[in-house]
C-alpha cells in the first residue's frame, strides 16, 4: 500500500493529504466508517473490499512504538548509528535480512522494548541512518585528509622568532615530563637532571630549572590564588553583614522599650 494511493483516495473524500502513511491510514478508516455509521450499515469491513485492499495488510503492522516513545531521540536509533560508527553494521551496503541482523544485536535490548520488530519500518530506519553515517563519516575524512594537507604547508613550530627552541611539544618536555611523573626532580637537582638527555641538554639551565617549576605547579590540585582568596572572604564578611539584625530595630520594637 503506497502513501499517493492513500493520499488519492483521500483526495476523491475531499480529506486531508498531510502527514505520514500511519496518519492517512487513520484518517481515511475513519471516514470510511462514518459514512458507513450514518448509512445505518454495520461498522466492520465484511464486504468493503474496495477498502480492505486499499489498506492491505498495514492493519496487522505492529505500531511504530509503545508508551509514546519517541524514535527520533531513542537510545535505540543512537545504539544502531554507534554500531553503524563501529563498522558493526555496513553503512556502504544494503541490509539482506533485516529481520535477523534484528535477532542478533536488538531483540533482547531492552533500548528497542518500546519498538516492537517491523520489517519495512527497521529497514527504512537503519537505512536512512546509514545514508547519515556515512555522510559524516565523509565530511570526517575529508577534515582529516584537509588538516594533513595543512600540516605538510605549514607544520607546527619548533623555534621562536628570536630562534629559540620552543618547550611546547619538544622531545625535551616529553621526557621531562616522564622524569617528573617518576619523581626524579625530588631526588636529582635540575642541573644534574639536565645533564641526562641530550635533549634537555638544548635548553638553557634556567630555561630547564623555570620549565620543571611550571610543570610541578601544574600538577598541584586546582586550587585559589590570593587574589581569589581575599575576595571569597570580602564576599563572605559582606554577606555575615547583610544577615547581621538592626539593632536600633530590635531596640524599638522591644516590649521594654517604653517612652
Amino acid at each position: 500500500m503506497r502513501v499517493e494511493d492513500l493520499k488519492r483516495e483521500l483526495r476523491n473524500r475531499s480529506l486531508p493529504v498531510s502527514g505520514v502513511k500511519r496518519v492517512l491510514q487513520q484518517r481515511l478508516l475513519r471516514s470510511h466508517l462514518e459514512n458507513v455509521l450514518a448509512a445505518g450499515e454495520d461498522a466492520n469491513f465484511d464486504g468493503n473490499e474496495e477498502v480492505l485492499e486499499l489498506l492491505g495488510e498495514d492493519l496487522d503492522r505492529p505500531p511504530a512504538s509503545l508508551n509514546g516513545a519517541d524514535w527520533g531521540a531513542s537510545d535505540a536509533k543512537h545504539l544502531i548509528a554507534q554500531d553503524l560508527l563501529d563498522n558493526i553494521i555496513p553503512c556502504t551496503e544494503r541490509i539482506a535480512d533485516i529481520k535477523q541482523l534484528f535477532d542478533e544485536l536488538y531483540a533482547h535490548q531492552p533500548e528497542f522494548k518500546d519498538f516492537p520488530f517491523d520489517e519495512p519500518r527497521h529497514r527504512a530506519r537503519i537505512e536512512r541512518l546509514q545514508t547519515v553515517v556515512r555522510r559524516l563519516k565523509w565530511s570526517a575524512n575529508y577534515d582529516k585528509q584537509c588538516l594533513a594537507e595543512a600540516r605538510a604547508m605549514y607544520p607546527k613550530q619548533t623555534h621562536g622568532p628570536t630562534g629559540t627552541i620552543l618547550w611546547a611539544n619538544s622531545e625535551a618536555d616529553r621526557l621531562l615530563k616522564i622524569d617528573i611523573s617518576n619523581n626524579k626532580h625530588l631526588t636529582m637537582n635540575p642541573q644534574d637532571l639536565r645533564e641526562t638527555k641530550p635533549e634537555c641538554q638544548l635548553f638553557s639551565k634556567r630555561r630547564f630549572s623555570k620549565r620543571i617549576d611550571q610543570l610541578t605547579e601544574a600538577a598541584k590540585p586546582y586550587g585559589m590564588n590570593p587574589m581569589q582568596a581575599a575576595a571569597k572572604k570580602a564576599k563572605k564578611e559582606k554577606k555575615k553583614i547583610k544577615n547581621r539584625p538592626d539593632i536600633s530595630r530590635v531596640a524599638t520594637q522591644s516590649p521594654c522599650h517604653n517612652d
